[in-house]
């Protein structure tokens, strides 16, 4: 059976809407930064775009977390220096172990990675194709979040993108 004769039409369609009018947000907001040298607000840019998806499905916008930031920030710098990719690090640290280790006290807690994407335009378009990374994009549930980046032109990917999301105490 396929997922079309399970799911309503109206459904079908409206999944459909969501994700053109999420792509032509992405499109529309300039991208300023480069994976080489990104300036130095790429984080508001990465926010905005982020927001600009959540308010698309009436999630409410999310807010900058020092603790979340640090966690996605030392956890990029890790995978871009040791040339690793994956959500549990070489110590054995799954995201939530690292949020937690940064002071932030989760309920709720997500984490989206990248590699190889050159902007933050491709970065976030890669994730809203992707039906895993896009559901914690766009998850009501969560309300903080911190973006971390890290580039080693030596590594496998180049460079690596970490979104820590979460609903919890520490920021």
């Amino acid at each position: 059976m396929s997922l079309a004769s399970k799911v309503p039409a109206r459904v079908l369609l409206r999944s459909v809407a969501v994700a053109m009018i999420t792509l032509l947000l992405i499109a529309l907001i300039p991208a300023n930064a480069q994976a080489a040298e990104l300036a130095p607000g790429w984080r508001h840019e990465m926010l905005a775009r982020v927001n600009a998806i959540r308010a698309t499905v009436g999630a409410p916008a999310l807010h900058p977390c020092g603790a979340l930031r640090r966690s996605a920030q030392e956890y990029a710098m890790v995978m871009a220096s040791t040339s690793t990719f994956g959500h549990v690090g070489q110590d054995g640290s799954e995201p939530w172990t690292r949020m937690t280790r940064q002071g932030y006290a989760w309920r709720a807690a997500a984490e989206n990675i990248a590699a190889g994407q050159a902007t933050i335009e491709q970065v976030v378009q890669d994730w809203v194709l992707s039906p895993e990374h896009y559901a914690n994009l766009i998850n009501p549930a969560l309300r903080h979040v911190g973006f971390g980046y890290s580039s080693d032109p030596t590594s496998t990917y180049g460079s690596y993108w970490v979104q820590n999301f979460g609903s919890g105490r520490g920021c």
